[in-house]
């Protein structure tokens, strides 16, 4: 019997891609969650990772977590040299 519990620790776009497919495999995350959380992109067979959507899915999700904050400072920018 499995439960439920804690998030964990760290960011899960961390997370070794390997062990988020041991745990597809042993059916503890589906692979919609592997993709969705921990942005492990799975092959057809359910039994590879495909590597380079894997890192480019991580990267964009990574890339994504920084847009406010980088729009926030490119905004405040535009206004300080407009007031100057």
């Amino acid at each position: 019997m499995r439960l439920a519990n804690g998030g964990g620790y760290g960011d899960p776009l961390e997370r070794d891609p390997q062990l988020v497919l041991k745990d597809v495999i042993d059916g503890i995350v589906s692979r919609q969650a592997a993709r969705e959380t921990y942005g492990v992109v799975l092959k057809q067979n359910e039994q590879t990772i495909d590597l380079t959507a894997t890192e480019n899915l991580r990267r964009t999700r990574h890339g994504d977590a920084h847009t406010p904050n980088d729009g926030q400072s490119q905004q405040h920018q535009s206004c300080s040299r407009s007031a100057s």
